[in-house]
């Protein structure tokens, strides 16, 4: 009995299931129409042919860039869950070359889709550029085809750098130019997926804005400020007069120079110079050289040397001159503040004045150096045997010191040098310099004390008085 009364349950529900499913409508949508509106931007129009007997959760449209997307795949614009009447439209972005759309209803039981479509998008074109050369700031006419008319839809480069788009239309761009990486650049142009461009198109003009400081010395570094500076041009150069000088770009509103060794005028015409360009930037002035000390006040030609301090010197050459000697440096670096030079020999004992000139102007010390040479006073004693000690007596032997000296035992068929122990010099100023008589032969011998000053340079020598007569044993 119970299994009769499950059967005929079963045989109920049966019935009841299949009556339902015979009464249940599908949803039916149609995608009618899908067009580009603009460059960037398709319109698509559907309907709802049929919303079914079942809820709605959602209806709208989606759109991919490959074919057939579902509202798993694709992007939804979803219309909502109500229905209205008659077509719906929507617009689509389009940032690819080709666009697929469908219609869709979604309801408790899945997704119904409308006919799939498509539009192609076609490619920009670039015709000519006006003008082909311009500077930061000013703006140019791109020419073309299939531009957005949105601003913001077309993507301008000048080489890598983005250029503001200030009016768009389907056939011309107006761009501004912007702070470019080269000073001969590819324009490209995009929209969505789509580049179009030409190439070395369009040529930067630099500008010159300012430069400090407007007056220094020999290396000093000057920053100029401008627009559109760039290390590709490169035969750009700062003149200063007829001088050029190569600059370092430190970024595309700033380079630096250094101020050449070769100006010979206080004030100097700067000229920036890149390819065709050329800006007259104004003068430079050169501050005026001046000797501030120098050191030691008092020395011995041939040996001493003085280190002049200052400001203004020349970074390359100067020449400084000792009374109506001028001393002249080999070619080289010098520090702008000091330079090192030896008192030439022979000189006179005497004080001089101490003038310096750096390629511009000839400038004199405040104060004389004092020159002295040393002499020898006397000899003790002035006879002697082979290896008997002679001592030379005099003033300034110091100055001897940590040099190459020796003694020359000189007669009339004879020269004979023995070296000297100027480690030992005395500090007081009668100064003395001991040596012993070498093994030469009996006779009366000139004593000359010679110093050897270098390699350019001759000795200093100093003969004494006094003579010294060798005798035999």
């Amino acid at each position: 009995m119970n299994r009769l009364f499950s059967i005929i349950l079963a045989l109920v529900f049966s019935l009841c299931a299949c009556d339902k499913k015979e009464n249940e409508i599908p949803p039916s949508v149609e995608t009618v129409s899908l067009e580009l509106t603009t460059i960037t931007t398709a319109k698509v129009i559907g309907v709802v042919n049929e919303a079914g007997n079942l809820p709605v959760s959602d209806h709208g449209f989606v759109y991919a860039s490959f074919a057939y997307p579902t509202v798993e795949s694709g992007t939804i614009i979803s219309l909502g869950k109500i229905l209205g009447q008659g077509q719906v439209t929507a617009n689509i972005p389009v940032y690819d070359s080709r666009v697929y759309v469908r219609m869709f209803l979604t309801n408790s039981k899945g997704t119904a889709y409308g006919k799939l479509m498509e539009v192609s998008v076609p490619s920009p074109s670039i015709s000519n550029i006006s003008p082909t050369s311009g500077k930061v700031g000013d703006l140019i006419q791109i020419f073309g085809n299939n531009f957005s008319s949105s601003t913001s839809d077309n993507i301008v480069k000048f080489g890598d750098v983005s250029a503001k788009v200030i009016q768009a239309e389907s056939g011309m761009l107006t761009v501004e130019v912007p702070e470019c990486s080269s000073f001969k650049v590819s324009i490209f142009v995009s929209i969505g997926s789509k580049t179009e461009w030409k190439y070395d198109v369009f040529t930067l003009i630099p500008v010159v804005f300012d430069y400090t400081p407007k007056n220094g010395c020999f290396g000093t570094e000057i920053t100029i400020t401008g627009s559109g500076f760039t290390d590709q041009y490169y035969d750009g150069m700062v003149l200063f007069g007829d001088i050029g000088m190569y600059y370092t770009c430190m970024d595309s509103k700033t380079i630096k120079v250094e101020v050449p060794s070769e100006i010979a005028t206080t004030t100097v015409p700067m000229t920036f110079v890149a390819k065709k360009y050329n800006y007259e930037m104004g003068l430079f002035t050169m501050d005026p050289l001046i000797i501030d000390d120098f050191s030691p006040d008092v020395g011995m030609s041939g040996l001493t040397t003085i280190t002049v301090h200052g400001k203004n010197f020349n970074n390359w050459y100067n020449i400084l001159k000792v009374g109506d000697i001028e001393i002249p440096a080999t070619y080289g670096y010098e520090y702008t503040g000091t330079i090192t030079r030896r008192i030439p020999y022979p000189f006179a004992p005497g004080s001089y004045d101490i003038q310096m000139f750096n390629g511009i102007e000839w400038t004199k010390s405040t104060k004389k150096l004092e020159i002295v040479n040393p002499v020898v006073t006397s000899v003790s004693p002035t006879t002697g045997t082979i290896g008997s000690e002679i001592t030379l007596t005099g003033n300034f032997f110091n100055y001897f010191k940590g040099t190459w000296s020796y003694i020359n035992f000189e007669n009339s068929d004879d020269v004979y040098l023995t070296d000297v122990e100027v480690d030992y010099i005395s500090a007081s100023p009668l100064q003395q310099i001991t040596v012993n008589v070498p093994d030469i032969a009996p006779g009366t011998y000139s004593l000359i004390f010679s110093v050897d000053c270098g390699y350019y340079d001759p000795s200093v020598e100093i003969t004494a008085e006094q003579q010294f007569t060798v005798v035999a044993p």
